[in-house]
């Protein structure tokens, strides 16, 4: 382990995943950990990641994205996302790859842990160990934040098809206390002028 490597950054019950796991600092996006599988995805030797910035193991054309994307979970705009990235492997070669960053606190620290996937069986959905639990709804509204079209998963999460929802306000989906809480996540958000 490398001076800059925090210990435990990786959770123990992730260590052995196939998967690629990095954990990173969400101040700079500094690598403060990794299994043995994101080693192997590289081509680099073990503790050799820890320190640098995940930044530097993409793509220029994806560092943005990644960068705004730091933005939003170090504010606690968002807990996560999931995406695709190019990573650039120690020989050179480059691959693509789906990721999903979660924001999580090891040891009182505030950090990310990225799962890394470069390919899935035939058909199979990309089901990252940290991803138990996270369920998703997206919704377009209007200027008045009224729903217009909804995602059919919406009926396997709230028990109600799309039809129900289409028309109703995007607010009453959320109890009282939680609006709040929403509205002050949209206006950081439109604040970093995120898309």
């Amino acid at each position: 382990m490398t001076s800059a490597q925090t210990p435990h950054a990786v959770p123990e019950a992730l260590h052995d995943s196939p998967q690629a796991i990095l954990a990173f600092s969400l101040e700079d996006l500094t690598i403060l950990g990794a299994n043995e599988a994101a080693y192997d995805l590289f081509g680099r030797a073990p503790n050799s990641l820890a320190g640098i910035r995940t930044t530097d193991l993409m793509n220029a054309a994806d560092r943005e994205g990644a960068e705004q994307a730091r933005r939003l979970l170090a504010a606690g705009v968002i807990d996560g996302y999931k995406g695709t990235r190019r990573f650039l492997k120690a020989d050179g070669t480059e691959c693509r790859a789906n990721v999903l960053v979660r924001r999580t606190t090891r040891d009182d620290r505030r950090l990310a842990l990225a799962v890394i996937e470069t390919k899935t069986e035939t058909g199979a959905a990309f089901r990252p160990p940290i991803d138990a639990g996270t369920e998703v709804v997206l919704a377009v509204t209007d200027h008045d934040w009224t729903i217009e079209r909804i995602s059919s998963d919406v009926t396997r999460i709230l028990g109600h098809g799309p039809g129900t929802y289409t028309g109703s306000a995007l607010l009453g989906l959320f109890q009282p206390r939680d609006v709040q809480n929403f509205i002050l996540a949209v206006s950081r958000v439109a604040a970093t002028e995120v898309q």
